[in-house]
């Protein structure tokens, strides 16, 4: 008997705990899935990206990269700042599933940094209820891809994004899309992401593109990098660099003595003008240009019609006349009104640089400002290149040069001894190989330096130039020559300067320097003798220039 009680009492307690599978949900264990869930019923996913990717998960279908992180959020970048290179890639950062079955209204949160953009288009926030792992970029919905450009990499953007209404009520995923090209990308971090329930409200956002501030809308000293400006090749081949603490753009490359073809655009982020309807507003600039080949060539630009797919179209000459630099140390101050046309609106400046394969410009650019207001200064005009201040008088005898024993001194300088491209410190010395007087030209330790003759027009033919040395310091070296002048400057400083080897000059002794020299046809030249880099001070004197088979024309 007590064996049937037994095995009845068993049969009842296996009943009871199989009656127990019909309990209600609120009894039964969760899920793996809702164990992903927040706890609040507002927020529906989040992310601080503080140290992973969190439910997010990274695939790149094209090229390389990814999405990491660093500096405490998700990161996309395709340049690598330990290789100085950029690397092609597009990858998305996509979420887990988001439940918004019986969800009215939600929105996408995030605190984010995106800095030298290429193009809109390649910073997207986007949203499926379709989403294949097979093919990760298929089938998205663009829900945003205008985002604030920073000015910094320490003051995040907060944003909040509306979830379109044909996606409330399904379950999605959400991915930020990053794409850039091998040649210059953006930077974009995201850090405290939430999806949560709720309605934007667009009436006040939390920040505008552009703040009304008294402060300059765009303040790039480009000391270290091109800040908010990005760089558009639009053909050829190079780009706007930072080099000598200033943006600077070249064809020419110094180190394999080659100039590259190439059209490329330094495009600054978009900045509101609506303030300026009352103040107006200026571009306000520092720049050196030298070896200018066409004014076309060097432009600053505006446009209210930016399109990155076309960097090239669209944009309104502010100017293109600018000052021919004599150094590279002595930049140029100059300032443009903003037109009214553009008074009002959200526009962009760029400065345009073109070069052909044969020969181009060097430009260097710092200290840009776009601010309210008008500036008091004139636009400063490119003056019409003049010749030389003092006409050379006519030579006596066989010498073709005047004034060749630097009796005579002009304004601190001997006369007739100067010219747009003499650069040397000269001085009057009185130790003189004859008369009473002989030119000192001092050197510099960072550049070579020139005595330079005024503007000669010689016959095709044969020509020596002699003239006496003396070192007045120790480590005194030269190099003599001349230049092809056009227009009354050098057209290609690669081939318009001709020079001699280097010679030795002996300290506290004078000494006869010997060059010669044939022209094919005729052409206008100045005289050099240069002080190399870094040598010591010398005096010359006694200067001679004779042909048999040539002359002044």
């Amino acid at each position: 008997m007590n064996k049937l009680l037994t095995l009845a009492a068993a049969c009842t307690l296996a009943l009871g705990f199989t009656a127990c599978e019909d309990v209600p949900s609120p009894y039964g264990l969760p899920t793996e899935k809702q164990q992903q869930q927040p706890a609040s019923k507002e927020v529906l996913l989040e992310e601080s990206f503080a140290s992973s990717l969190g439910s997010f998960k990274n695939y790149t279908t094209s090229g390389e990269g990814a999405w990491k992180i660093d500096f405490k959020t998700a990161k996309a970048s395709g340049y690598d700042n330990a290789a100085k290179k950029t690397t092609a890639g597009t990858y998305y950062l996509v979420s887990s599933e988001i439940d918004l079955t019986g969800v009215d209204n939600a929105y996408v949160a995030l605190d984010y940094i995106m800095r030298y953009n290429k193009g809109d288009e390649n910073q997207q926030l986007l949203i499926t209820d379709a989403f294949n792992a097979e093919k990760p970029a298929e089938g998205w919905t663009v829900v945003n891809q205008k985002w604030t450009e920073a000015a910094d990499w320490k003051n995040f953007v907060n944003d909040k994004v509306a979830i379109p209404a044909a996606f409330l009520g399904k379950k999605v995923h959400i991915a930020f899309r990053y794409n850039t090209d091998d040649k210059s990308g953006s930077t974009w971090e995201i850090k405290n992401l939430k999806v949560q329930r709720g309605v934007v409200t667009p009436s006040t956002p939390e920040q505008p593109v552009q703040p009304n501030t008294n402060g300059p809308l765009i303040d790039e000293s480009f000391a270290a990098s091109l800040g908010a400006f990005t760089s558009q090749t639009t053909s050829g081949e190079g780009a706007w660099k930072v080099d000598f603490k200033s943006a600077k753009a070249s064809g020419y490359d110094n180190a394999s003595k080659k100039t590259t073809a190439g059209t490329y655009y330094l495009v600054s982020q978009e900045v509101d003008l609506t303030a300026a309807k009352t103040e107006g507003a200026h571009v306000a600039l520092e720049y050196i240009l030298r070896y200018n080949k066409a004014d076309a060539n060097q432009q600053l630009l505006i446009t209210d019609a930016y399109n990155p797919a076309q960097p090239e179209a669209g944009w309104t000459v502010l100017n293109q006349k600018w000052t021919e630099g004599k150094d590279w140390k002595t930049y140029t101050a100059a300032n443009y009104d903003i037109p009214e046309a553009f008074v009002g609106k959200k526009v962009r400046i760029a400065f345009r640089y073109n070069s052909d394969d044969k020969s181009g410009s060097t430009w260097q650019i710092k200290n840009v400002k776009l601010a309210l207001g008008h500036l008091d200064q004139p636009v400063q005009p490119t003056p019409t290149p003049k010749p030389n201040p003092t006409p050379t008088p006519a030579p006596t005898g066989d010498n073709l040069l005047s004034n060749a024993g630097f009796e005579n001194w002009d304004g601190g300088a001997p006369a007739v001894w100067k010219s747009s491209i003499g650069n040397a410190a000269l001085s009057q010395s009185s130790t003189a190989h004859s008369g009473q007087y002989a030119v000192k030209v001092t050197g510099d330790a960072q550049a070579n330096k020139r005595l330079s003759y005024a503007e000669l027009s010689l016959k095709a033919g044969t020509y020596t130039f002699t003239y006496y040395v003396y070192g007045a310091e120790a480590n005194a070296h030269l190099k003599t020559g001349y230049a092809i002048m056009t227009d009354h400057k050098v057209a290609d400083y690669r081939s318009d300067y001709i020079y001699s080897n280097a010679t030795t000059v002996t300290q506290g002794a004078w000494s006869l320097v010997t060059y010669t020299f044939k022209l094919d046809r005729p052409k206008t030249i100045c005289l050099l003798v240069m002080n190399q880099k870094g040598s010591g001070a010398f005096l010359v004197d006694d200067a001679q220039l004779t042909t048999t088979d040539g002359g002044l024309q």
